[in-house]
């Protein structure tokens, strides 16, 4: 009987999983250890925080493709990741439905096997699993030059274990950072004016804070990307880019909702002056026109 191996499922929307809260855990498997038969158990707990969500229409959902074995580094003529391996991501984030929670509970199923056969003599002592790619990178906030970056953090072999380094690369030129991606302006320690690029375990979010070096003389757009790095220099075969205005265009929106409420002030105060003195006006006006009556006895 070969050793047990724990692997915790997510529905995050990251690593093996398709979509976020969809009601679907994933989670890849690459704890080999040669040919023979594996087992396969499912065990669910609910801690008191687990719900049925109301109004939920379930959509379809998939795990995305598993990536290839090859580097895309390592094929003849090319300098950076093919655009088939990229990933689209719609910006916008799923509502939260509401939920009844449920009560504490504990199940556990056999799910069945499979059996794996010419496994590699070396596979054992290869690492040929990457980091699974960082699909759901975000700008959260923009303040000037400072940019505010989340992520889920990926896996050292795809989405299990700890990856060794996290490579946040940036350009103002697209089409540049997607045909020479390890060319690219790579982000280090001293840019960072909040967070660390220690890469935290997999399925968290990873958060940073950075003031980006570029000169911001006038309005510019910068496309962000994320990378996971293994100790063997594997790295994940594909990515996904964000854009961030800086300067002008890519002021904090609560300097905007400031602004505005300043506006309306200053609109208010200067009405409110306008009718007082309006008044004022009119009063001084109507007393300098009352016609004077003399009397005088007969």
């Amino acid at each position: 009987m070969g050793s047990l191996v724990d692997i915790v499922l997510l529905d995050n929307g990251a690593g093996a999983d398709g979509t976020r809260d969809d009601g679907i855990y994933s989670a890849y498997f690459t704890q080999f250890n040669g040919d023979g038969r594996y087992s396969v158990v499912a065990r669910v707990v609910n801690n008191g925080q687990a719900g049925v969500r109301i109004n939920h229409r379930p959509l379809l959902s998939r795990s995305p493709p598993l990536p290839k074995p090859s580097h895309p580094f390592e094929k003849e003529g090319t300098t950076g990741f093919p655009l088939d391996d990229f990933i689209r991501r719609e910006d916008k984030m799923p509502e939260e439905d509401p939920r009844n929670l449920l009560e504490d509970f504990e199940r556990s199923a056999f799910t069945g096997a499979f059996r794996v056969q010419a496994f590699p003599k070396d596979g054992m002592v290869q690492d040929v699993f990457p980091p699974c790619p960082v699909t759901d990178l975000r700008v959260t906030k923009i303040n000037g030059d400072v940019v505010s970056l989340r992520w889920t953090s990926p896996g050292n072999d795809l989405d299990y274990g700890n990856v060794s380094s996290i490579e946040v690369r940036f350009g103002e030129n697209l089409k540049a950072l997607l045909k020479n991606f390890t060319s690219s302006k790579m982000i280090v320690e001293k840019d960072l004016v909040d967070g660390t690029l220690d890469p935290p375990p997999p399925g968290q979010y990873h958060e940073i804070s950075i003031k980006v070096p570029v000169s911001l003389e006038e309005p510019k757009t910068v496309f962000f990307a994320v990378v996971g790095v293994d100790a063997s220099g594997n790295r994940a075969e594909s990515f996904s880019i964000f854009p961030a205005n800086l300067g002008k265009l890519g002021r904090d929106p609560s300097n905007f909702i400031l602004a505005w409420k300043i506006g309306i002030a200053i609109i208010l105060l200067v009405a409110v002056i306008s009718i007082v003195l309006a008044a004022f006006y009119f009063r001084r006006r109507q007393k300098d026109t009352i016609p004077s009556v003399a009397f005088s006895n007969s």
